[in-house]
């Protein structure tokens, strides 16, 4: 996802950060909401595109 950012938006740093929350987060920047949704979208694509066919309950520990 960060290579993909950094290609798709230079002008932002992405950082990846490991959570149990299914939401994305900007932490030290303040878009505007149409930059934010856009920026959302994009991200919510890749991570289908990365995600497909992967079934949590394979990788999700008891």
């Amino acid at each position: 996802m960060e290579i993909w950012a950094a290609d798709a938006y230079p002008e932002l740093e992405l950082a990846v950060v490991e959570s149990r929350q299914a939401e994305i987060r900007f932490d030290g920047w303040k878009p505007d909401k149409e930059q934010a949704s856009e920026v959302r979208e994009a991200i919510g694509e890749q991570m289908g595109l990365v995600l497909e066919g992967i079934e949590p309950d394979e990788y999700l520990s008891e």
